[in-house]
């Protein structure tokens, strides 16, 4: 038998998972602002999402996890809260 019945174990598992789970709650969307000439139509590299801006100045929200390959466009800029 062994210790506390794994009880150590499990807590463990339990607090890493639900660290894991607060952090992926604190980014799931990121706000996007478009700078370019006219309008710009993407594919989320990851979620496989379309994102839109219709024109110079349009904001949209875009998945956490497509956001590092947007942040490679020349027109978009990623905003950041105040």
């Amino acid at each position: 038998m062994t210790c506390c019945d794994n009880k150590r174990a499990a807590w463990s598992r339990e607090q890493w998972v639900s660290s894991a789970s607060a952090r992926t709650a604190e980014h799931k969307m990121r706000v996007f602002r478009y700078v370019g000439p006219g309008k710009l139509s993407l594919t989320g590299s990851v979620s496989g999402q379309r994102y839109v801006f219709e024109r110079t100045g349009a904001e949209l929200e875009v998945a956490f996890e497509d956001s590092f390959a947007l942040m490679s466009e020349r027109y978009l800029r990623l905003k950041f809260a105040p």
